[in-house]
């Protein structure tokens, strides 16, 4: 349903896409200081949890200001960005789940923010 709003396949707008380094460097921002990273979010911005319920995404989070430091709060193993579609996907493993974060920027703002969470020992990139 959220594709009806958000539009996740749809092609951003040129002059409105934000470039990779911003896509990859605002997930990164997200793992390192969650739930303080939450950044750069439209007052409309929704956060979706395995498909359910319809949060603000600054509901329990904040905007760290500058680049994070020190031990990173979830440890972020992959991250994936395309400037099309304004789309970001970041993968780690949080509480003993292995979670992916999808969300939709453009703009140079957040607008849907999507969580993903399974059960799992290993996110299998672990050394």
């Amino acid at each position: 349903m959220s594709d009806m709003t958000v539009h996740w396949e749809q092609a951003v707008p040129m002059a409105m896409q934000n470039s990779y380094m911003e896509l990859t460097s605002w997930i990164d921002k997200y793992f390192k200081v969650f739930p303080a990273g939450v950044c750069n979010t439209a007052s409309s911005c929704k956060r979706l949890e395995n498909g359910g319920g319809s949060f603000s995404c600054s509901a329990g989070a904040s905007c760290q200001a500058g680049m994070p430091t020190g031990t990173p709060v979830l440890k972020s193993h992959a991250i994936f960005a395309d400037t099309d579609t304004g789309l970001g996907v970041g993968f780690d493993n949080f509480m003993g789940n292995c979670d992916m974060h999808l969300f939709k920027m453009y703009g140079g703002m957040v607008y849907q923010v999507d969580a993903i969470l399974g059960a799992c020992s290993t996110t299998g990139w672990d050394n």
